[in-house]
């Protein structure tokens, strides 16, 4: 919720990767280092998201 990515980006986090375990995250989901996040966005945003949360 803080990173108030539609409104930055147009975009949603939709799935969190953190592990072995896949989760749907909520607004208050924390993000933990080496979390991996799947993004819905408008195709003209995905490099602004690569340079946002970086590419694994």
């Amino acid at each position: 919720m803080d990173l108030d990515l539609p409104r930055t980006f147009g975009a949603v986090v939709t799935r969190l990767r953190r592990g072995d375990v896949e989760l749907v995250p909520k607004g208050h989901t924390v993000l933990e280092l080496g979390d991996r996040v799947r993004v819905l966005t408008e195709r003209d945003q995905i490099e602004a998201m690569t340079r946002f949360f970086g590419d694994s």
